[in-house]
């Protein structure tokens, strides 16, 4: 924790994103503008975009969520895109961390009103954490922490087998590439509690929803998600 609130001492002198010359901010006014306009009308269960005329949404039709509900900011293309890659790529660590403290100023209201008790992140595998050098999840954890007053339990999941990237998957085979890929670390306890899970990206809910059971099978009261991104399953 102590090592990631150094980033609020940080200022390279041009924003994180668009690279524009920036002094005394990471992220220029511009940028931060194009992060409010991304929000949408969505469904209150799976963040997809809502059915026109108030029909039932496609995407919950189709599967069941272990979560309760998930917000997102924007839909996973063009600008959003982008920084979720960005985020992810090595050096990007800075830009994970404000990414979670723009998430906090954007969804402050809605989140103090559900009065969650723990912060968790969606955890990454060790190997791919030693070739990235940092979690960003887990970076964007610690930068909402800074908005939202709720402990955190960044170890508290465990990425216990190396899986196949999602995004190269169908639906199906997504489900099970993540089927019994995560664990509670030893020692913790969630028992009781109201969890806020955060992912930068969510598209057909394997990974959300495989973390969320194993939170609810260890007694979690409720899990809600949050990301940064929604993406569209294509099959």
């Amino acid at each position: 924790m102590f090592a990631a609130r150094l980033f609020d001492l940080v200022c390279p002198g041009y924003c994180l994103i668009c690279g524009e010359s920036e002094q005394g901010s990471t992220i220029c006014q511009q940028c931060r503008t194009r992060f409010q306009t991304l929000l949408y009308q969505a469904c209150p269960r799976c963040a997809a975009p809502a059915s026109p005329g108030g029909l039932p949404c496609p995407f919950c039709r189709e599967g069941y969520y272990s979560f309760r509900r998930a917000c997102a900011l924007g839909l996973y293309q063009g600008f959003l895109r982008d920084v979720v890659l960005s985020a992810k790529r090595p050096g990007g660590g800075l830009l994970a961390y404000r990414i979670g403290q723009i998430l906090g100023d954007l969804f402050a209201s809605q989140l103090a009103r559900e009065h969650y008790s723990l912060l968790t992140a969606a955890p990454i595998h060790w190997r791919r954490r030693l070739r990235r050098g940092f979690s960003g999840t887990e970076l964007m954890i610690h930068g909402l922490q800074t908005r939202l007053a709720v402990p955190t339990g960044t170890r508290l999941l465990v990425h216990q087998r190396p899986t196949r990237k999602q995004a190269m998957l169908s639906s199906r085979q997504r489900g099970k590439n993540v089927k019994g890929a995560y664990r509670l670390r030893p020692g913790h306890k969630v028992a009781g509690q109201q969890v806020l899970l955060l992912d930068d990206v969510m598209t057909t809910g394997k990974t959300a929803g495989e973390l969320s059971h194993v939170l609810r099978k260890a007694g979690a009261e409720r899990v809600d998600l949050l990301v940064l991104a929604r993406g569209l399953p294509h099959g």
